[in-house]
C-alpha cells in the first residue's frame, strides 16, 4: 500500500511540476495535465496518506483532524485549479481556501494537542508548511493576468489607435463653413489634450519615455505590456480633494459635448442622443476605494496600459461625435 501510495503522489507531483511548465510556456495539453494531476493528488493521494496515517497511530484518535486536512486541500488545490483555468467561482474558492488552513486547521490542531499535553511534531510542521506554500502560491495566482488576456489588451489598443488615427484622417480631410471649422478647431484640440495627458502618464511612470511615445502621439502598447503603473494614474489624475486633472479632462469633454448639441436640431433626437451616449463620462470615475465588480469604469482598477486604452476609445468618441455633427 505504501509503495503504491509513493509511486502514485511522485506521479502527481511530476504531472502537477510538467502541467505548471506547459501553462507557463502555453504548450497544447497543459489544462488535461493540471487537472489530471491535481485530480490525482486531492482526491487520491491525499486521502490515501491520511487513511494510511490514521491507521498508523497506536492509540484510536478523532478523524477530525485529518477530514479537516483533506477538505483544507481541497479547498485550496481545487481554487488553484479554478483559479488557473479561469472557470467561474474561483475567486470564492481562494477567498475561503486561502485563510482555511489557519481558521479551521490550526485551532482544531492546538486544541487537541494541548488537551494531550504534547508538543507539535514534524507532521505537524510539515502539514503548516504546505498550506503556507499553498497559500502563498494562490495570492500569485489571485494577482496574476494571463498572457492572453495581456496580449488581448495590447492588441485591442492598438485597433483603437488605427481607428483613430483613421477617423482623425478623415475629419482633416473635411472642409466645410466656419461653423465647422470650429467644431473640428475644438475637437482637434480635445484630442490633443488627450495624447498630452497619455504622454504625461507614461513620463510619470518613467521619465524617459521616447521609446514609448511616438511622435504623431501614439503609444506603444508592447513596451507598455506587463507594467502595472496603476500609481502613476494615481499621481496624474488625483489631488488632495479626489479630482485633479480627470475632472477638468472631463469638463473639457462636457462642455465639447454641450458645444455639439447646440448644432443637433431639436427634431434629430436620434443624433442627439447618439453624441450625448458617446461623450457620456459619468460612467468613467477613479475611486480606488470602491470594490471591484461594481458598475462603471473604475480607472484605479487598471493598468497604466488599460488607462491608455481608455483614453484613445474616449479620442475616437470624440471624432465619431464630431464626424455625426459635420
Amino acid at each position: 500500500m505504501k509503495k503504491i501510495l509513493y509511486i502514485s503522489g511522485i506521479v502527481a507531483v511530476n504531472l502537477l511540476l510538467l502541467g505548471a511548465l506547459m501553462k507557463i510556456l502555453h504548450w497544447p495539453g497543459a489544462n488535461i495535465l493540471l487537472i489530471l494531476s491535481i485530480a490525482t493528488f486531492v482526491f487520491w493521494f491525499i486521502p490515501a496518506s491520511l487513511i494510511n496515517h490514521f491507521r498508523s497511530l497506536e492509540k484510536p484518535a478523532n478523524p477530525t483532524l485529518h477530514i479537516l486536512v483533506f477538505v483544507v486541500c481541497l479547498l485550496d488545490f481545487v481554487g488553484a485549479l479554478f483559479k488557473i483555468l479561469h472557470w467561474p467561482g474561483a475567486n470564492w474558492l481562494m477567498i475561503v481556501g486561502i485563510p482555511a488552513p489557519f481558521i479551521l486547521f490550526l485551532p482544531v490542531y492546538l486544541i487537541r494537542f494541548n488537551k494531550q499535553k504534547r508538543r507539535p511534531d514534524g507532521d505537524f510542521f510539515a502539514v503548516m508548511f504546505l498550506f503556507v506554500y499553498i497559500a502563498i502560491i494562490s495570492v500569485f495566482l489571485s494577482l496574476q493576468v494571463g498572457k492572453e488576456v495581456i496580449d488581448y489588451g495590447v492588441m485591442t489598443g492598438e485597433k483603437s489607435q488605427v481607428t483613430y488615427a483613421n477617423l482623425d484622417a478623415l475629419s482633416s480631410d473635411r472642409v466645410g463653413d466656419s461653423a465647422q471649422n470650429k467644431i473640428q478647431e475644438k475637437a482637434d484640440e480635445l484630442c490633443r489634450n488627450i495624447d498630452q495627458i497619455k504622454a504625461a502618464l507614461v513620463e510619470t511612470y518613467q521619465q524617459d519615455a521616447s521609446d514609448v511615445v511616438k511622435s504623431n502621439g501614439e503609444i506603444n502598447l508592447w513596451k507598455m505590456k506587463g507594467i502595472d503603473g496603476r500609481e502613476a494614474s494615481k499621481i496624474y489624475f488625483c489631488d488632495e480633494n479626489g479630482g485633479g486633472n480627470l475632472g477638468k479632462f472631463f469638463k473639457e469633454v462636457e462642455d465639447f459635448r454641450e458645444y455639439l448639441i447646440e448644432f443637433i436640431p431639436v427634431h434629430e433626437k436620434q443624433k442627439r442622443d447618439f453624441v450625448n451616449e458617446t461623450l457620456r463620462t459619468s460612467h468613467i470615475f477613479y475611486k480606488p476605494d470602491m470594490p471591484l465588480g461594481s458598475p462603471g469604469i473604475n480607472l484605479a482598477n487598471m493598468s497604466l496600459m488599460m488607462v491608455i486604452n481608455q483614453l484613445t476609445f474616449m479620442q475616437t468618441n470624440i471624432r465619431l461625435a464630431e464626424l455625426q455633427v459635420l
